[in-house]
């Protein structure tokens, strides 16, 4: 809209509510809401009937003049229209550029049948196995569109997928068309003019996997056979987005991206591919650069987080019983509409039947079916009245047994009222959520309030059960334990039997299996039949020995508090009290500061942790239903949405406007990352070398040696080098004594040798830079995990591999070495110990090594084509390191 001072300025907004004799609070609150200018006031309220919010009651009563607000909300609205009708439309700049994504305003010239016809004969002429039928063919104005694409002096740009159809579709659009009738000659001069495209709306249809493959065949084939790219690449690149968008996650807290995010992530990819044929790519180079080398179609088409699920709707208002419903007719009575049971009923709501009881019984609580019958469960919520309902009118509602009640009542008739009031009436609820969220160490609930309860629980689920011993706690135990499995067994829990275990004493799992408490996941079960294997330990650690006066206060202390029962006897009378076995471990005292000494047993070092197998794999409870972390790009335009979308905890209190991040998601870390460079390196994974290698060393007190050698389809190298133990020392002086010892660590200098060699034969035949895999093989096996994994916390082979990983980084090499038997390594085993006879035909093909060559780690001047003359200071920097 254009600038207008006269309706853009507070004057003619003051002017406008003055002329319609607005009294001055009613516009002083219009200002207080920011509204500035009429255009402003006509479209803060869509509709009249919104202004209920200034024109108050209390704004009536105290003015009654709240009408003249309305009326000049109409004038408001009838001025900025008029004012946008006479607003003159701007003018397309010429120079102005063309936008890489931009919908041409005319559609191309259609191709004539002739043109069609050749496209066609020429696509079976090259792909002599594909089908064209009706719903394989692009329709005329698709074809066109993209036959545009490749005409000398236009570009790619992105076709909206409401375009792709198929010539059936197109021709069933049409055709839906032309059957209807033309109202006006407006309609018909319309019509003649102006070209409608058919179109497919695609934002309500469902993203599946059928639907999504006809709309890529119908544009690939489109691409195809206006010989844009190749067949072959277009279904490579189709078969990638096909299969990150329909993805099944594993996580329920996931979801695949929905039709109108991949219409947007097909966007940007076109878009991408359009700037990489806009600089000098080809299409097909293009589609190989999106398929196989970047990661854009994955981090487009990644998971997405599930929203939040909606919160719970309230729970319906009661009826009112002052009012009722209208009474029909034209009378003028004031009489209150009945109901059928003459109960007075809410204007514009239903009745609802047993509201309190229908909201207070779960469905867990009931059983759908049990043997050939099938419970009502609207009867047991009390909302089912039929007496004709096929269900069994009978309570479902599961008793302690697990068997349904099945007597002829609801299953609300099972609520204990009395336990119920007796919490409300000394708030027993709100007291123990309080002490639960204060940490208290004292219990929640008084003696008294305990007995109460339990007395409660009693008359309701154990009625002909001994009070006395219903209450009774065991020796050794805290819990009342009848009461605790009661209640277990009341709401099904699946570890109800831990009670009566907690009763004949929790086994330590060393001679038979613990039982599982069906809370977890199960764990495999050990294939171990062997006995335990229980040790007697002598003597304590050496913090317990060395202060034995606190450790026996320590000891006392847990002896005391009921965690150590003292046996009296010697080892013999415990074997013959526990035939089974015993085991006797280390105590230790744990010192910290800030805290009181603890008393801790080692249980490991006696056999009986390693003894025991726990049935299940335990998850941390707190954990199992947290979101995971996502990663999210905003764009910087944006940042300000997003913090204000943050409460003071870091919190969304809302979905931040062009985000998917849900309500409530908590936020934990902010980085900055800057793509206004072009990243160079490339996702793509490094080739592998296709060769046979092998490499050896071998250490003896005074001396060691490395050989190896390397095999590729038409080059073989070798190298062996000897080293005294001097030479070594004068590299590493942390290698003292004999070279034995260190033989892991040369081992892998072998393999770095190799890869110096590897690296130098590509190297002598491509100019640019050298990036592959190499694969190897050695006998030494802490030389080829270590090389695997590039890290060792031992030293000095901690050292070493430190030293191959900084070569291997800065020459772009990666090591895949293979484990290979001794006796199988024959020809890197005679070519670390200097027994070149088996290879003295090839002496041209070896290569020679230093020792500072391979401490240093760094590049080295290359030199290619060696036949050359090269000058001496070159040949001088070729050996030398730069550092």
């Amino acid at each position: 809209m254009a600038d207008n001072p006269s309706i853009e300025s507070l004057e003619a907004l003051q002017g406008l509510l003055d002329s319609m004799q607005v009294p001055i609070q009613l516009s002083a609150a219009i200002q207080d809401l920011g509204i500035l200018s009429i255009p402003d006031f006509a479209f803060a309220y869509s509709s009249i009937s919104e202004l209920d919010v200034i024109c108050s009651a209390d704004y009536h009563n105290k003015f009654g003049t709240t009408w003249k607000l309305r009326r000049a909300l109409q004038r408001a609205k009838a001025i900025t229209e008029a004012s946008d009708a006479a607003a003159p439309a701007p003018q397309a700049s010429s120079t102005a550029p063309q936008q890489l994504n931009a919908w041409a305003e005319h559609a191309p010239p259609r191709l004539d049948a002739s043109s069609i016809a050749q496209l066609v004969k020429d696509f079976h002429r090259n792909y002599p196995g594909e089908h064209l039928d009706g719903d394989a063919v692009p329709s005329v104005r698709l074809l066109s569109i993209v036959h545009r694409w490749f005409v000398p002096g236009n570009s790619i740009s992105w076709v909206p997928w409401q375009l792709r159809l198929s010539e059936r579709q197109y021709q069933e659009i049409i055709d839906s068309r032309t059957t209807r009738t033309l109202r006006s000659e407006a309609a018909f001069l319309s019509t003649a003019l102006f070209d409608d495209t058919p179109e497919m709306p695609v934002d309500h249809l469902r993203l599946s996997p059928a639907w999504l493959g006809r709309i890529q065949t119908i544009f690939r084939n489109a691409v195809a056979l206006c010989k844009g790219a190749h067949l072959q690449r277009l279904k490579a690149y189709d078969k990638k987005v096909l299969d990150w968008a329909t993805q099944t996650p594993s996580d329920a807290s996931l979801r695949t991206v929905s039709t109108s995010e991949l219409v947007s992530a097909d966007r940007r990819l076109w878009r991408e591919i359009a700037s990489l044929c806009t600089a000098g790519w080809t299409l097909d180079d293009a589609l190989h650069e999106m398929t196989h080398v970047r990661s854009d179609i994955g981090n487009l088409l990644q998971f997405r987080a599930q929203p939040p699920a909606p919160p719970p709707r309230p729970p319906p208002r009661l009826t009112d019983p002052s009012k009722g419903r209208p009474g029909k007719g034209k009378g003028k009575g004031k009489g209150k509409g009945k109901d059928k049971a003459g109960t007075p009923l809410t204007p514009g709501k239903r009745k609802l039947t047993n509201t309190d009881s229908a909201t207070t019984v779960k469905d867990s609580d009931l059983i759908k079916q049990h043997g050939a019958k099938t419970f009502c469960i609207r009867f047991n919520k009390g909302v089912c009245k039929n007496q004709q309902c096929k269900y069994l009118h009978a309570c479902a509602f599961r008793v302690p047994n697990g068997e349904p009640c099945g007597k002829n009542h609801p299953a609300c008739k099972h609520r204990n009222p009395q336990m119920l009031s007796y919490l409300k009436h000394h708030n027993l609820v709100d007291t123990i959520c309080q002490h639960l969220t204060a940490a208290a160490e004292d219990a929640p609930l008084s003696a008294e309030h305990g007995s109460v309860l339990a007395e409660l629980i009693r008359i309701e689920l154990a009625p002909h059960c001994d009070p006395n011993a219903f209450h009774s706690i065991s020796e050794g135990q805290p819990f009342r334990l009848r009461v605790l499995q009661c209640l277990a067994r009341a709401i099904q829990d699946k570890d109800s039997d831990l009670p009566v275990l907690l009763e004949e004493g929790v086994p330590t799992g060393a001679f038979e299996p613990l039982p599982t408490s069906g809370q977890w996941v199960q764990a495999q079960s050990s294939l171990d039949f062997s006995p335990a294997s229980l040790e007697h330990c002598r003597g304590d650690w050496l913090a317990a020995e060395s202060n034995p006066e606190l450790l026996a206060q320590l000891v006392q202390d847990e002896v005391d508090k009921g965690f150590v029962k003292k046996f009296e006897g010697d080892e013999a009378q415990a074997a013959s009290h526990w035939p089974n076995g015993t085991a006797i471990g280390k105590l230790n005292i744990v010192t910290a500061e800030g805290r009181n000494p603890r008393l801790v047993l080692d249980s490991s070092i006696c056999g009986l942790n390693p003894s025991i197998h726990l049935p299940e794999h335990v998850a941390l409870p707190t954990d199992l239903h947290s979101a995971k972390g996502t990663l999210h790009s905003i764009a910087p335009g944006m940042w300000q949405l997003f913090y204000d979308a943050l409460d003071e905890h870091a919190k969304l209190t809302r979905t931040p406007a062009g985000t998917w991040l849900p309500c409530q998601a908590q936020l934990l870390e902010v980085h900055f990352l800057c793509f206004a460079h072009e990243q160079p390196r490339s996702l793509r994974t490094a080739p592998r070398m296709h060769c046979y290698s092998a490499a050896d060393a071998f250490a003896d007190t005074d001396k060691m040696g490395i050989g190896g050698w390397l095999s590729t389809a038409t080059a073989f190298v070798w190298f062996s080098e000897i080293f005294s133990a001097d030479e070594v020392r004068a590299q590493w002086p942390q290698l003292h004594g004999s070279m034995q010892p260190y033989i892991g660590c040369f081992e892998t200098l072998a393999q770095l040798s190799l890869a110096q060699c590897s690296w130098q034969e590509l190297r002598s035949k491509h100019v640019r830079f050298v990036r592959f895999v190499l694969p190897t093989a050695s006998d030494n096996t802490s030389a080829e995990s270590g090389l695997n994994k590039l890290f060792s916390t031992a030293e000095p082979l901690g050292t070493f591999l430190r030293l191959a990983a900084t070569w291997a980084h800065l020459h772009r090499v990666q090591f895949e070495v293979e484990h290979l038997a001794g006796e199988k390594n024959v020809w890197a085993d005679k070519l670390s110990r200097g027994r070149l006879g088996f290879l003295s035909h090839r002496s041209g093909e070896r290569v020679r090594i230093g020792l500072a060559q391979l401490a240093s780690a760094s590049h080295c001047v290359t030199l290619h084509d060696m036949s050359r003359n090269w000058p001496s200071g070159l040949r001088k920097a070729q050996t030398a390191m730069l550092r």
